[in-house]
């Protein structure tokens, strides 16, 4: 019987950027001659910016790097392009030290981060805060047909980061639209890269979502219309409002320590079931001490204690934790007044 032949995979090539600033489709951006293909490694050095100017990309994995707040790299996907990376494997992963922008330029069609397989992306060194930045958007223009897109095959996963949080953590700001299985190990927040735009929005859809990373608004709005599962950290800091439409199940124990927060005017909406054993903490922050979170579905497989030290929590459902009741400031409204609707503490739950 004949032996099956074994077609070896090539190594993969580094497609090194060398203008200062440039585009990505032009093959004399890179050295050797490009632009990168679904085999190559796109790297992108201190100081350089590629744009990809309304095409298409890919490559397999990508490479920018960050020295700094104000030297690093950046590749920018403006409206009308979409970066296709094929990398995959537990060993293998895109840097990010720099920055990747979704722009909301003049294309048609949303700049898109597509991912085939597994792909991780890495943070390694403690430079730029905001790595992944998405779209700009002014309070009183939320176009979310502008927003960037992170989406990837049916079988895909997109991981932020490795779940030693003790390393740099990845950080991903701005307007996005997270379609694909998302395991986010870092910070994602709905927050305006630039205050002057006023606001941002980060919508969870299609595929359930993971990490024990944070999940944040701070000036914007976090929607979750998917499941999420892990030890996440949920913060509504600020002016930021967290609405959460798909089930929650977050814990905290030893070696991760997920939990639910809501500080100075910050907002925590509750419109699917949470579970877990991570506790909930309302605090008052800066002169605006008024944190709110409303429970207007019945959460009733909880173990983590409720701290109240500012503002308001409000029960429109049934609500049960075996975790102890610390009320110091702020107070309760709502079910609490109401025999139509049950809510309890330190004690057995349904």
């Amino acid at each position: 019987m004949p032996c099956p032949i074994v077609t070896a995979q090539p190594d993969p090539v580094r497609y090194v950027f060398q203008p200062t600033s440039g585009t990505w489709n032009f093959p004399g951006s890179w050295e050797p001659i490009g632009p990168p293909d679904a085999n190559g490694i796109a790297v992108i050095g201190n100081g350089k910016t590629c744009t990809m100017n309304g095409q298409d990309g890919e490559a397999l994995f990508i490479e920018i790097d960050g020295q700094s707040t104000t030297v690093f790299g950046a590749l920018v996907i403006p409206m009308g392009s979409t970066l296709t990376l094929h990398g995959a494997g537990a060993d293998e992963a895109s840097t990010v030290n720099g920055t990747i922008k979704f722009d909301d330029g003049e294309g048609s069609t949303m700049p898109e981060l597509h991912v085939l397989g597994d792909h991780r992306i890495n943070k390694t060194v403690n430079s730029l805060d905001d790595n992944i930045v998405g779209t700009d958007a002014l309070r009183d223009e939320p176009d979310e047909d502008k927003y960037g897109l992170i989406a990837g095959a049916s079988n895909a996963k997109l991981t932020l980061g490795s779940r030693n949080t003790s390393g740099p953590r990845l950080s991903m700001i701005g307007n996005f639209k997270v379609e694909v299985a998302l395991e986010n190990n870092g910070n994602v927040n709905a927050n305006p890269q630039n205050l002057e735009q006023w606001t941002a929005k980060i919508r969870l859809t299609d595929n359930a979502k993971t990490g024990v990373g944070t999940w944040k608004a701070t000036y914007g709005e976090l929607i979750v219309e998917t499941p999420v599962t892990d030890h996440g950290r949920w913060i509504a800091g600020t002016s930021g409002t967290l609405l959460l439409n798909g089930s929650i199940t977050s814990n905290s124990d030893s070696e991760f320590q997920g939990y639910f927060e809501a500080d100075y005017t910050g907002k925590i909406i509750v419109n699917a079931p949470i579970s877990g054993s991570a506790p909930w903490t309302l605090k008052a922050g800066g002169s605006n001490p008024d944190p709110f979170v409303d429970i207007n579905y019945p959460c009733t497989r909880l173990s983590g204690n409720i701290v109240i030290h500012a503002g308001r929590f409000n029960f429109d459902a049934n609500f049960c934790t075996t975790g102890e009741l610390d009320v110091d400031g702020g107070r309760m409204t709502g079910g609490v007044t109401s025999p139509a609707i049950v809510v309890k503490f330190s004690q057995g739950c349904p």
